[in-house]
C-alpha cells in the first residue's frame, strides 16, 4: 500500500509541477495585485475566449447557441451570460459527451459526490490539472506555507483496512512528505494514537473534512490536551461551522477553509485574515438573488478548462455576500456566509426553511457531534455522538436550541448512538433531507429558496459587488 501511495505520489508530481504549474502559480500570485475593475476585464477576456472554444468544439453548445441565434461574440462581458439559460446537474447526467470537447485528445475524468443522485462523469485536460493544483497551493501560501512543507492529511482516504484495531491508522507518502492518516479510525479509543504520531510528526499543516479535524479537536477539548498549534489547517469539502471552528482554532491553529466543486465552477478561500473572499480569477460567479432576504444562489462559469466548460451552472449552493474591505489588501469580494445545498436546509410544515442549523449543537455539554435526519414535514430524528457523561440534562440543552429555531411544532427524536455515518467519499453530512424522494415535496417547498422570477429561465438579476484598490 505505502508504495503503491508512493508511485501515485511520484507520478502525481509530474504531472502536477512542472515548468507549466510554476507559469499559472505565479501568474495566480501576480492576479492578487490587480484591482476589482482590473479582475472583471481578466474575467471578461477569459470568458470571450472560452465561450468561442465551447462553441467550436463542444456539441452541447454548438447546438445551444444555434438554437437561439447566437454567436459566440454576442457574449462579450459578464451580464451578456444572462442571454444564456442556467444549466444544472440535472442537464448533464447521461448526455455527458455532448458537453465534452471534440478538440483535447487527453483529458482526466472525475465525477460528482453523488450525494443527491447518480453521479455524473466530468473531464479536465491538462492545462486545468495544473491550474486545480497552482490554485490550491496559492490557498496555501495565504497561511504562510511552503511546498516543502510537510502535511498531514485527514479526509475520506481508505489509508488501511476498516477492522484495524491497533496502529498505524496512517500511511507515510515520502514522495509529497505527507502523512495520511484514516478518518474511519477516529474514535475514542484511537485517537490518542493520533495525537502521539501528529506530535513527533512535526508537521504544520493539517488538512482534512471540518467534522474530521473537529472530531479530533474537540476530543482534546474534553480530555484537557494540549494544543498542537499548527502553522495552518486547511479545511474543505463540508459547510465548516461555527462552533467547529472556535474549537478547532483553540486546540489545532488558525483555519484556512476552501469551498469549491468537482465541476469547479466557484472558488471560495480563506484568507489570513479569516475573512471568506470570492477568488475572481478561478471562474465567474453570478449571486443570484432568491426570495430570501439576504441569501443568494451561487451560479458558476469555468474559465480554465477547455475539456468540458460549464456555462452558467447552478450549484444548487447558497450564499450570503458583503461589501466589506479585507485588511489582506486583495480585491477578491468578501463573502461572509456559504449557505450550503438546498438539501441543507430543514423545512418547517407553516412553508419555512431553516439554514445553518449546525448552531444547535454549540455548547452542548458532551456532546461529540450530532446529525439531523428530516423524513417527515413536521418530525425530525437527531442522531449525537456522545461522551459517557452525557445527561438528561445536556439532552436538554440541545433540545432547547433546536426549538429555538425550529418552533414547538415539530416533533423532535434525540437517538444516541456510537457513530455517524460518513457517505462513500468519507464526507458528513450535518442535515440529511429525505422528504424530496420520499414525497416529490421539496420542488414546491424549496420555492422560498428559488432564484427571483424564476419562471423567466434567462434574464436574472445578479448582485454587485464593488471594490477598488
Amino acid at each position: 500500500m505505502t508504495l503503491f501511495l508512493n508511485l501515485k505520489g511520484y507520478a502525481q508530481k509530474i504531472l502536477r509541477r512542472g515548468s507549466l504549474f510554476y507559469n499559472i502559480l505565479q501568474e495566480l500570485k501576480n492576479n492578487e495585485q490587480l484591482s476589482y475593475e482590473q479582475l472583471i476585464n481578466y474575467q471578461n477576456q477569459k470568458l470571450r475566449l472560452t465561450v468561442k472554444k465551447a462553441y467550436q468544439t463542444v456539441p452541447y453548445y454548438r447546438q445551444l447557441f444555434d438554437e437561439l441565434k447566437l454567436t459566440p461574440e454576442a457574449i462579450k462581458t459578464i451580464d451578456d451570460l444572462q442571454l444564456l439559460p442556467i444549466m444544472s446537474k440535472s442537464d448533464i447526467r447521461g448526455k455527458e459527451k455532448q458537453f465534452v470537447s471534440n478538440a483535447v485528445p487527453w483529458k482526466y475524468k472525475t465525477t460528482t459526490s453523488g450525494t443527491t443522485g447518480t453521479p455524473v462523469n466530468l473531464f479536465r485536460d491538462y492545462y486545468n490539472i495544473n491550474f486545480e493544483h497552482a490554485t490550491f497551493w496559492r490557498r496555501r501560501s495565504w497561511g504562510k506555507c511552503s511546498l516543502d512543507d510537510p502535511m498531514v492529511i485527514l479526509k475520506g482516504d481508505i489509508i488501511i483496512p476498516a477492522n484495524a484495531t491497533k496502529p498505524p491508522f496512517w500511511k507515510y507518502v515520502s514522495s509529497d512528505n505527507m502523512l495520511l492518516m484514516s478518518s474511519y479510525h477516529l474514535s475514542d479509543r484511537f485517537i490518542p494514537y493520533y495525537l502521539d504520531k501528529l506530535r513527533n510528526f512535526n508537521s504544520s499543516i493539517i488538512e482534512g473534512f471540518p467534522s474530521n479535524i473537529y472530531r479530533l479537536a474537540r476530543y482534546m477539548q474534553l480530555h484537557q490536551e494540549l494544543p498542537l498549534n499548527f502553522k495552518a489547517v486547511f479545511t474543505s469539502s463540508e459547510t465548516l461551522l461555527p462552533h467547529q471552528c472556535q474549537v478547532i482554532e483553540e486546540y489545532l491553529g488558525q483555519i484556512f477553509d476552501y469551498y469549491g466543486q468537482s465541476e469547479r465552477v466557484a472558488h471560495f478561500s480563506h484568507c489570513e485574515h479569516g475573512n471568506n473572499h470570492y477568488v475572481m480569477d478561478y471562474s465567474i460567479v453570478e449571486f443570484l438573488p432568491t426570495k430570501s432576504s439576504g441569501l443568494y444562489k451561487i451560479v458558476g462559469t469555468t474559465l480554465h478548462n477547455a475539456a468540458m466548460p460549464l456555462i452558467r451552472y447552478d450549484t444548487k449552493d447558497f450564499v450570503r455576500i458583503s461589501h466589506r474591505s479585507c485588511p489582506c489588501g486583495r480585491a477578491f469580494p468578501v463573502v461572509d456566509l456559504i449557505e450550503g445545498r438546498q438539501e441543507d436546509y430543514i423545512a418547517t410544515p407553516c412553508g419555512k426553511f431553516v439554514g445553518g442549523i449546525g448552531i444547535v449543537f454549540t455548547n452542548v455539554p458532551n456532546l461529540i457531534e450530532g446529525q439531523i435526519i428530516q423524513e417527515e414535514i413536521d418530525s425530525l430524528r437527531v442522531l449525537i455522538v456522545t461522551t459517557e457523561n452525557f445527561t438528561d440534562d445536556d439532552r436538554n440543552v440541545l433540545l432547547k436550541n433546536i426549538r429555538e429555531r425550529l418552533g414547538a411544532n415539530m416533533e423532535i427524536i434525540i437517538q444516541k448512538t456510537a457513530a455517524i455515518p460518513r457517505t462513500k467519499r468519507g464526507k458528513f453530512k450535518l442535515t440529511l433531507s429525505k422528504l424530496n424522494s420520499k414525497y416529490g415535496a421539496q420542488r414546491e417547498l424549496y420555492s422560498e429558496l428559488s432564484i427571483q422570477e424564476n419562471n423567466n429561465h434567462y434574464g436574472n438579476s445578479t448582485a454587485q459587488f464593488t471594490g477598488s484598490r
